[in-house]
């Protein structure tokens, strides 16, 4: 009988001491502060790339503002979103290559700017089209990219902008390498930010195009 009780009373005893060990398990795991996941963040003057404008507009510029900068620019509403537009060039032509064919577009190039608000996402592109006239050149001529070009303009200074606000170096040398006279690019589909992606940024002396988009909250 006394030895019954007195393993009931040792059952009793380790029965309670396991629930002060499960309650101080329980507190301290309580205690432990939950961290959220930091923000994804490449650069760190984001406002400022909000802001760099594509022809006169920017992905902060309301979507009846872009309408009317792009018509004040010259630009034709073809689409829904689309936009084009075409430039002269004073004195300067494009050299333009198709299956090693070489050829020069004298003084006139056309740009599509497209201005895209969806409700999950604003987005826009600025692309330069196809020449439709091409007059013939020597194989042996230098091709190089046109600086006069908006579209290679706005490719520079969206670069240099981005890579001024790298945070790492190890980024700005995996993004930001040295432009070439045939080739300016930039990372493909770098996110800036959680909700900030320039989704691509290249130009060749034939053809070039940038694409950056904002998620909305």
């Amino acid at each position: 009988m006394f030895k019954y009780l007195r393993r009931k009373k040792q059952h009793n005893s380790l029965s309670a001491s396991c629930i002060r060990h499960y309650l101080f398990v329980v507190l301290m795991m309580l205690s432990i502060p939950v961290f959220a996941k930091a923000p994804h963040k490449l650069i760190n003057n984001i406002d400022e790339v909000l802001a760099f404008k594509f022809d006169g507009i920017s992905l902060l510029t309301s979507v009846e503002d872009a309408i009317k900068i792009a018509k004040e620019n010259g630009y034709i509403h073809e689409e829904k979103s689309s936009y084009t537009t075409q430039y002269f060039l004073k004195g300067d032509y494009v050299i333009d290559s198709v299956k090693n064919r070489y050829f020069s577009v004298p003084g006139k190039v056309a740009y599509q700017l497209e201005i895209e608000d969806m409700p999950e996402r604003k987005r826009i592109t600025l692309s330069r089209l196809p020449a439709s006239k091409r007059l013939p050149v020597a194989k042996n001529t230098p091709i190089a990219i046109n600086k006069n070009l908006i579209d290679v303009k706005t490719a520079i200074a969206l670069k240099e902008l981005i890579c001024k606000g790298m945070i790492k170096d190890g980024n700005r040398q995996y993004y930001c390498k040295k432009d070439t006279d045939k080739m300016i690019r930039f990372g493909k589909n770098a996110a800036l930010s959680d909700d900030l992606n320039l989704k691509s940024l290249f130009i060749f002396p034939n053809h070039g195009g940038i694409r950056i988009e904002l998620k909305k909250p």
